[in-house]
């Protein structure tokens, strides 16, 4: 299974005029700095953190088959709509599968598709089953998250020049990380 990045469909999640104000900065003078920098950082390591998607991008996640159960669970939280589904059957190549055969389920949390029916039988490959999919969140109905991304912002922007001399110190996450709770994508064995 891989994920990977297609392409961003929306601008960052923050806007320099946000993060100006948590760092109590007056003036432009760091503008490129944390447009171009801080807040792709702040947004980086919070969907590390959270394996959910938080800027609005097409992504491609393969799989090697279908499973055996009905549910295929995707790699990243906060999926929005399943563009395209298609696979390698063993007897007509690569088929692109009918919308109408199969539903994204979503959760707050974590995403799936599923069968109306049943999977169909795929050649094995490595890359047997590709999903492309959107994902991303909306921060209007997560202020939680943009708190968090304001304090990721911040942090790193007291560390900015520690950094420089690799002496910078962790980011506190034990409370910080409360606020990304409602999107973290639970471990799965």
């Amino acid at each position: 299974m891989s994920i990977t990045l297609i392409e961003y469909l929306g601008e960052e999640p923050l806007r320099f005029e946000d993060v100006a104000a948590q760092c109590r900065l007056d003036g432009e003078a760091e503008r490129a700095f944390i447009e171009s920098t801080l807040i792709p950082a702040a947004r980086q390591l919070a969907e590390q953190k959270t394996g959910a998607a938080i800027r609005p991008a097409r992504y491609q996640e393969t799989f090697p088959w279908f499973p055996a159960t009905l549910s295929l669970p995707l790699g990243l939280g906060q999926v929005t709509k399943v563009e395209q589904l298609r696979y390698r059957s063993v007897l007509n190549g690569e088929l692109v599968w009918d919308p109408a055969a199969y539903r994204l389920h979503y959760g707050s949390r974590t995403s799936w598709v599923e069968p109306v029916d049943q999977w169909p039988v795929t050649a094995r490959s490595t890359e047997a089953v590709c999903i492309e999919y959107r994902a991303g969140l909306d921060l209007a109905h997560r202020p939680s998250v943009k708190q968090w991304l304001l304090l990721a912002c911040a942090w790193l922007f007291e560390q900015r020049e520690l950094y420089l001399v690799n002496q910078a110190q962790p980011m506190p996450d034990a409370f910080a990380d409360t606020l990304l709770a409602d999107i973290t994508v639970l471990p799965r064995f």
